[in-house]
């Protein structure tokens, strides 16, 4: 698996795939309808949405990450360039080798910790959530 965080990962696709910033898009079925239609684009890019309306720069929603092969590999460790059967030999020869648990490592600081509310402080609408179809029950 990828051994960073999620801000790495962000900024190595950025180097080497496709990648699109999309700003002030809305929560209310704008993001649910441009990542749909970045599906639809043969090998489309991972979307990144800041400036969503209504929320503040920097709370922002990842979408697209794992649609294409690329991505893919480059999530697990993997080659970069591997297709097909080629990438899912590569993922079970290193799940054969690096199946091992990994213990628990208890932390004071680091970016786990950057975002911490309880009790009354807790929003649950802080952070946008989208409404991603016309039919859908609500925002999730």
């Amino acid at each position: 698996m990828y051994k960073q965080d999620l801000r790495d990962f962000i900024n190595l696709v950025g180097k080497l795939d496709k990648y699109r910033i999309v700003e002030g898009a809305d929560w209310n079925l704008e993001i649910g309808r441009i990542t749909e239609l970045g599906v639809s684009v043969p090998d489309g890019p991972m979307l990144l949405f800041d400036k969503i309306k209504g929320y503040t720069a920097g709370y922002r929603i990842l979408t697209n990450f794992l649609t294409t092969t690329n991505r893919v590999a480059l999530a697990l460790g993997l080659p970069a360039k591997a297709r097909g059967l080629e990438l899912v030999k590569a993922w079970m020869e290193k799940a054969n080798n690096e199946n091992k648990t990994i213990p628990p490592i208890k932390v004071s600081t680091g970016s786990v910790k950057e975002n911490i509310h309880v009790g009354s402080d807790i929003d649950l609408f802080e952070f946008p959530v989208p409404k991603w179809h016309s039919e859908d029950g609500g925002r999730y």
